[in-house]
């Protein structure tokens, strides 16, 4: 079993006068438990939430559901399959925008 407990601190360049303050602040806080059965499997699952605030009055704050898995299953020897989730907020590569939630 585990419990984590991950912030962030993001800040960019001063702003010109077009562009917003994309500056934010954010924390995730997970629970999860590290597995492992056998020679079969081993893995990792991860819950919790997440929150993004940004400087920037104009753009909304982010939070939600947030978590981190990962699961190796040994068909044999030579042969792995892993499987992986993971739920984080990102930088927006626009420059007039601010984060967004991504799943993969």
């Amino acid at each position: 079993m585990f419990a984590s407990l991950t912030g962030n601190w993001r800040e960019y360049d001063e702003a010109s006068g077009i562009t917003i303050e994309r500056d934010s602040e954010g924390a995730e806080a997970l629970v999860g438990a590290n597995f492992e059965f056998s020679h079969l499997a081993r893995g990792e699952v991860g819950v919790g939430y997440l929150t993004q605030s940004y400087d920037d009055p104009t753009l909304a704050d982010t939070s939600g559901f947030a978590t981190h898995a990962r699961v190796e299953w040994f068909i044999d020897p030579l042969v792995t399959v892993t499987a992986s989730a993971v739920r984080e907020v990102r930088d927006a590569g626009v420059v007039d925008a601010g984060g967004y939630v991504t799943n993969a």
